[in-house]
């Protein structure tokens, strides 16, 4: 499997970079320091794959040259391509196609509020359905399990380079995640009752109370529960 996911990995940094290598993903290459310079104010900063980076920032692609090493058969711990390496990769990938749009940091916090969509439903009709639960305890239910899970999963992946370890950082950043979204909860339902109050259709009242909620949320986040680190 890491042989499959190393190989796809390869083939999409290729076609991102415009340079033909045996290993894109390599983190043993030589370059002239003055090249280095030239690009490093235009890295992204994404992923552990600087070679990757240099490469798809360069305007013009880079002239570079292999030289194959063999390596004897590893003897001891893991390759570091797991799944949460591929997530950074696919990350990095985004930033350089798309990150001058959207900001990759602010995408992967909107898709994972997208998912945590799907688990507050999931969790809202689990206890009203199976637990026999009123709707408003479920639905408090609901929000608290979503907001905790989008704690972990923006914990795991949005902020990989900022990953909150120790327990009681994990506490502290947990109870601060939760009150930042209180917030943006909060102002996500007074702008869009606001704007569907002054005639505005609810789906595009509620899209704009969702977009401000979004916003809101990523900047508190951003700043006080992983900024602060």
């Amino acid at each position: 499997d890491r042989e499959r996911l190393s190989s796809v990995a390869n083939m999409l940094a290729r076609k991102l970079t415009g340079v033909e290598l045996s290993d894109p993903m390599s983190g043993f290459f030589l370059l002239p320091s003055a090249t280095a310079r030239r690009l490093v104010p235009s890295l992204s900063g994404i992923g552990f794959k600087i070679l990757l980076d240099l490469l798809a920032t360069s305007e013009t692609p880079l002239k570079v040259k292999d030289f194959p090493m063999n390596f004897s058969a590893r003897r001891s711990g893991e390759s570091k391509l797991d799944r949460a390496i591929a997530l950074d990769f696919l990350a990095g990938l985004y930033d350089k196609s798309f990150g001058r749009i959207i900001p990759t940091r602010f995408a992967l916090f909107g898709t994972v509020g997208v998912i945590g969509i799907g688990v507050h439903m999931a969790i809202l009709y689990a206890f009203m359905l199976v637990a026999g639960t009123n709707f408003g305890w479920s639905q408090a239910v609901a929000t608290f399990g979503a907001m905790t899970f989008n704690f972990w999963l923006n914990n795991f992946l949005t902020y990989r380079d900022r990953r909150l370890k120790e327990a009681d950082r994990l506490f502290w950043g947990w109870l601060s995640f939760i009150a930042a979204c209180s917030i943006g909860a909060f102002a996500n339902v007074a702008v869009a009752t606001t704007l569907n109050d002054r005639g505005l259709h609810e789906v595009f009242a509620a899209l704009v109370g969702i977009g401000i909620g979004s916003v809101w949320n990523y900047a508190l986040s951003s700043r006080f529960v992983w900024g602060r680190y």
